[in-house]
């Protein structure tokens, strides 16, 4: 076992305590004082030395732990450093000596005078050597992690600042309970449940089920709405004579089929049918001669050639060379323009440095004295071969514009007599173009006698027509009034029809209630397997109750664990309290809590095989002090100024 006894404890400007130093040498410590005079800062300043958050895991500066002292106005005391510091006894050669700043950050941004303050920064120290905060944090756990130090250090912590669950489980784990498998497998009973679960906890299982049964119960509630819905649907038909129904759609088939008859007889009118036909012969016969004439006018159709347009498109083709050659002429002589002014340009500038004349200095600028012959002479070389050298260079780039102005104006005469042969071959073709003859429109004739015959046929057509008509009046009136009778049977046996139809919808919603029925007794099957099976899941709770509980409760003194509650329909309810005496731990004392805090740290402490100092705050709640073996400190709340003493 990890025994961490506290040797000393030091605490400087952490909270409202600017200097506390703490002798235990591994002892039981008692310090009493006054409300206010700083008990519960060595209960935080522990917390945070080994967790970095005061005893009620709040976080620096922030509302519920100001971990920088104070002004009497409530202002923040900028400078002071809080610092704690804590020796350990670990059962080593040495002692383990652990200490923690919380520093202010100062940065000085560019462009302003004085630094600016930028947060908070914490250094860490192990045996007075500095750490990063994870080595810090690394070193701290192989003795004991910050849950686990939490768990051990406070009275209040496991029964009251963790959720039941978590307490369960660390019981639980404690205990080296059995899995839910392993128990189900003892008792035969519970055989079906082992192979139901698989691979799940019984709660688990248990909460699936308990949706299944939700899903299943709105389903069977739902059943009896819907099958009452479907019967209702159908309740308006039950008086409805089917057979007399059948009858009238037989009799409405008849009168249908008689009217149809008499329509067969009208269409079938012989003095019409010739008529019908004499009229298609007429109109036969006029479509016969319009297509023999359409043939014959297009036998006279001769193709012709059309000069002009062959003439028109090299007139056209002349015109475009043409205006190719004038726009190359106008570009040459912009071009012919350009060369002669630069030429003009470098004579002048050549005529200017032919009239230049030495006048370089002959006197020396430091002495004061004329130069040496030779030294003359040589500037005037230099002044004579420079004005050759920039003559020479006006000479060489006149060359090349002269040689540019000669192709320019040879190919300025080139397209010049190009145009001038266009515009004589344009001349003789517009001539050629006036004189070429346009093309005679050809006369076209139709049959002979075509337009009498067609106005023959045309005029029988007609009279076929009017015959045709008188003939159809007569006919047409009779025919009419069977058509709107035999309409009206129709809607007739259409509505009859829908009415019998309604028979299967009967027979249809009847077949529906079946299954819905059908429906009903398999899910209140399901419903009876599935209450069951919840019912077996609440037979392993209790049993599993009676395996662990007294399991659990055995390894603490005072304190007992109730781990299932009874509910008011039987079953059992997952819970994790904490007793004492039958109580349950928010109606006992604050002395009680404190001895079923001890009680429990006592075992846990075991469980984890590590001990730390256990700090009691408020122990003067506590007439009779049980003895343990864990190093305490105990915060006790007196009418004096702050005293300890070491027992």
């Amino acid at each position: 076992m990890v025994n961490m006894k506290l040797l000393q404890l030091n605490i400087r400007n952490f909270k409202g305590t600017a200097k506390l130093d703490l002798a235990l040498e591994g002892n039981n410590l008692t310090v009493s004082g006054r409300n206010g005079i700083g008990k519960t800062t060595i209960f935080d300043a522990m917390s945070w030395l080994m967790t970095g958050k005061d005893s009620k895991g709040n976080q620096p500066e922030s509302e519920g732990f100001q971990i920088k002292p104070r002004e009497p106005d409530g202002t923040v005391k900028s400078g002071v450093m809080p610092t704690v510091t804590a020796v350990f006894d670990v059962g080593t050669d040495r002692p383990l000596k652990l200490e923690k700043t919380f520093k202010e950050k100062w940065e000085k941004k560019r462009g302003q005078a004085n630094p600016v303050f930028s947060g908070h920064t914490t250094e860490y120290l192990i045996d007075d050597i500095p750490r990063k905060e994870s080595e810090f944090k690394n070193i701290l756990s192989a003795f004991i992690d910050e849950n686990t130090f939490r768990l051990l250090t406070d009275v209040y912590r496991f029964p009251n600042g963790l959720k039941w669950q978590e307490r369960r489980a660390i019981l639980f784990d404690l205990c080296n309970i059995s899995t839910d498998s392993e128990l189900m497998a003892q008792d035969s009973r519970f055989a079906p449940l082992l192979t139901a679960v698989g691979q799940w906890s019984v709660d688990e299982y248990k909460t699936g089920l308990k949706n299944q049964r939700r899903k299943v119960n709105q389903n069977l509630e739902a059943l009896p709405i819907r099958i009452d819905e479907v019967s209702n649907s159908i309740a308006d038909l039950a008086n409805i004579d089917f057979d007399s129904l059948q009858k009238q759609v037989d009799e409405q088939e008849k009168v249908i089929e008689g009217l149809q008859s008499k329509l067969v007889e009208i269409d079938n009118n012989t003095a019409m049918i010739s008529m019908k036909n004499q009229l298609e012969s007429l109109q036969n016969q006029l479509a016969k001669l319009e297509n023999e004439n359409i043939t014959h006018r297009l036998s006279q159709q001769v193709p012709q050639e059309d000069k002009r347009q062959v003439v028109q498109k090299e007139i056209n083709l002349l015109k475009s060379q043409l205006e190719h050659e004038q726009s190359q002429m106008v570009l040459l002589h912009a071009q012919i323009n350009n060369a002669n002014s630069l030429l003009e340009k470098y004579r002048i500038q050549w005529k200017a440095i032919a009239k230049e004349q030495f006048s370089g200095n002959t006197v020396c600028p430091a002495c004061g004295q004329s130069l040496p012959k030779d030294k003359i002479q040589q500037a005037i070389e230099h002044f004579n071969n420079d004005k050759k050298s920039r003559q020479d260079r006006l000479l060489s780039d006149s060359q090349l514009v002269k040689q540019n102005l000669a192709d320019n104006e040879s190919a300025l005469r080139l397209h010049e007599q190009n145009a001038e042969q266009l515009k004589v071959k344009l001349a003789e073709m517009t001539e050629l173009l006036k004189n070429t003859p346009e093309i005679q429109a050809q006369v076209i004739e139709d049959l002979p006698n075509y337009a009498e015959d067609n106005m023959k046929l045309r005029v029988e057509i007609t009279k076929t027509n009017s015959a045709l008509t008188v003939i159809a009046s007569d006919v047409l009136k009779h025919k009419q009034d069977i058509n709107a009778e035999l309409q009206n049977a129709k809607n007739l046996y259409s509505d009859l029809l829908s009415q019998l139809a309604k028979k299967d919808e009967i027979s249809k919603a009847n077949a529906r209630v079946e299954e819905l029925n059908a429906e009903q007794r398999t899910v209140s099957a399901e419903l009876d397997r599935i209450d069951s099976m919840l019912a077996l899941c609440d037979d392993f709770a209790r049993y599993k109750v009676d395996s662990i509980t007294s399991a659990i409760n055995s390894k603490f003194s005072l304190v007992t664990f109730r781990l299932f509650r009874e509910q008011i329909n039987g079953g059992l309810e997952d819970c994790c309290d904490v007793m004492l005496d039958g109580k349950p731990y928010g109606t006992i004392s604050d002395g009680e809590k404190i001895k079923v805090g001890i009680d429990i740290v006592q075992t846990l402490t075991k469980h984890f095989d590590v001990q730390v100092p256990l700090i009691v705050d408020c122990a003067e709640s506590v007439t009779d002090f049980q003895q343990t073996t864990l190093q305490t400190i105990r915060l006790v709340v007196a009418n004096t100024d702050m005293e300890v003493q070491n027992q």
